[in-house]
């Protein structure tokens, strides 16, 4: 994900000291990584999978609510990968 850094006010709180669901309450794939970029040693070396797992109103996945389908994805292809 870019580092946008116009985007990283919208994840200074009023009154917490970081907000990671800036107001609309989504984050947004670049608003996270700019979160998450606060808390490695070097940003510009780390992976950020951006898995959205919301389903927004009950449909043909199954109720409203988190769903996993994208990261059991993941992490199967992950496995593959790694443990071939």
């Amino acid at each position: 994900m870019p580092f946008w850094d116009p985007y990283d006010k919208l994840i200074e709180p009023q009154i917490a000291d970081l907000d990671n669901a800036p107001s609309g309450g989504f984050a947004g794939s670049i608003t996270a990584a700019l979160f998450l970029r606060r808390f490695v040693e070097k940003p510009e070396k780390y992976i950020h999978f951006d898995i959205y797992s919301w389903q927004q109103s009950a449909g043909v996945l199954g109720p409203k609510g988190g769903i996993t389908q994208g990261p059991r994805a993941i992490l199967l292809a992950l496995n593959e990968l790694l443990f071939i």
